[in-house]
C-alpha cells in the first residue's frame, strides 16, 4: 500500500495501516521539497510521478494522507493519473450503522468514529477521531470533519468544506460547498459557498475560505 502524503495527518494514517497488518511494502509519495527520504528511517518516500508508475504498476492501492480538502483531491488524481486504485482506510474501533449507509472510495475513518443509519459519505472525505455523524447526514467530496465534530441528524455539508474540532452542527443545517466552520462553533444556519464561519453560535467572518 501507498500513502499519498508523508508528513502530519499521513503518520496517523500509517498507524492505522500497522493496526490493519498493512506494512508489507509500505511506501509514502510527496512531492513537495520539504519531504523526508524516509520515514522514520523504514518507510521510503516517492517523490517522483514516474516512481509512482512504477510502483503502481506492481501494487497499484493507495490511501489518502492529508487532510487538506484542496489537496487531498489533487493526490487523488495525481494518484489515478499513475495507475493507482484509491481506496479506503478505516480504524479498527470504527462504529457503523447496520442499514442504509452509503460510504464512497477514499475514507480516511480514523480512531473512535461513530457513523449512524442512512449516511452518505463522498470520495475522499476525512472523518477525524471520535466525530460523530447522526442519522441521514450527508458529506461531501473531500470534505474534512475534524475530531469530535458533532453533525446531528440530516444535516448536509458540501465538497470541500472543513468543519473544525469540536465543531457542532445542528439538525437540519445545510453547508454548501467549501466552507470553513471553525474549531468549536455551533452552526444553527445554513452556511452558503465559500463563507467562513466562527463562534457560539456561528457567525459568518470576513476573508475567503482556506482549504
Amino acid at each position: 500500500m501507498l500513502i499519498m502524503g508523508a508528513g502530519g495527518h499521513a503518520l496517523e494514517i500509517l498507524e492505522l495501516a500497522a493496526q490493519n497488518g498493512q506494512l508489507e511494502g509500505l511506501c509514502f509519495f510527496d512531492n513537495t521539497r520539504s519531504a523526508p527520504s524516509w520515514v522514520y528511517d523504514r518507510f521510503p518516500v516517492l517523490y517522483q510521478e514516474e516512481q509512482l508508475r512504477a510502483h503502481f504498476a506492481q501494487a497499484p492501492d493507495f490511501v489518502l494522507g492529508v487532510g487538506s480538502p484542496r489537496v487531498r483531491r489533487i493526490l487523488a488524481q495525481i494518484g489515478r493519473a499513475a495507475g493507482g486504485q484509491l481506496q479506503s482506510i478505516q480504524a479498527q474501533d470504527v462504529y457503523i450503522g447496520q442499514f442504509d449507509n452509503q460510504l464512497a472510495q477514499g475514507l480516511n475513518l480514523m480512531q473512535g468514529v461513530w457513523i449512524s443509519n442512512s449516511v452518505s459519505i463522498e470520495e475522499g472525505a476525512l472523518i477525524n477521531a471520535g466525530a460523530q455523524l447522526h442519522h441521514e447526514v450527508k458529506v461531501g467530496a473531500y470534505t474534512e470533519i475534524s475530531p469530535k465534530a458533532l453533525l446531528l441528524g440530516a444535516v448536509q455539508i458540501g465538497q470541500n468544506c472543513r468543519i473544525g474540532a469540536q465543531a457542532t452542527i445542528l439538525p437540519g443545517i445545510k453547508i454548501a460547498d467549501e466552507v470553513v466552520v471553525g474549531a468549536g462553533a455551533v452552526v444553527h444556519k445554513d452556511l452558503p459557498k465559500g463563507v467562513t464561519a466562527v463562534g457560539v453560535p456561528a457567525k459568518i467572518i470576513k476573508g475567503a475560505a482556506i482549504f
